[in-house]
């Protein structure tokens, strides 16, 4: 997603970020329950569209 140089550049902000990109997983290997990406960003998605209510 970054490289090493543009990790260096990148503030704790920034890097917390990240985590909500769509597809971004920690993990090496997919399973059927986990390493898809869908998570954190879906419960991001979700927090926005109910602070818009």
């Amino acid at each position: 997603m970054v490289t090493k140089e543009q990790l260096e550049k990148m503030t704790e902000k920034d890097i917390l970020r990240l985590a909500f990109i769509p597809g971004f997983s920690t993990k090496e290997q997919v399973s059927e329950i986990s390493g898809r990406g869908v998570g954190v960003d879906a419960v991001m998605n979700t927090v926005l569209n109910f602070r818009e209510l």
